[in-house]
């Protein structure tokens, strides 16, 4: 009888938090379709922070950025807006590893961009 009885209110929560989210999904979802990101925010500390951060895999960390780099400026193109910490993000990438070729080749032509 018990166990019946605990089950019934386990259900009874269950259906109860599936109509609360069922109800709040979709003011959600329209609310976060309405929003729409206007700018970018660099996040990351400045170079020499990054330096320590990486433990020593500068070289990595760099790689890391510039992949991202390339994947955020093929979003923003497609959103046809501006990537707005493009700069700060090769400077790092540069400090990180000054060998890293690829950024001193293409970075200028995605800040053109």
């Amino acid at each position: 009888m018990r166990s019946s009885a605990s089950a019934a209110i386990a259900a009874g929560l269950l259906l109860a938090s599936a109509g609360a989210i069922a109800g709040l999904q979709h003011r959600a979802a329209k609310h976060a379709a309405d929003v729409k990101e206007m700018s970018d925010v660099y996040v990351l500390p400045p170079p020499e922070h990054l330096s320590l951060m990486s433990l020593g895999y500068r070289s990595a960390l760099a790689d890391l950025m510039w992949a991202d780099v390339l994947t955020t400026q093929g979003f923003r193109m497609h959103e046809k807006r501006h990537y707005d910490t493009l700069v700060p993000e090769l400077d790092a990438i540069t400090y990180l590893d000054p060998q890293f070729r690829e950024p001193y080749i293409v970075g200028w032509s995605l800040v053109t961009f």
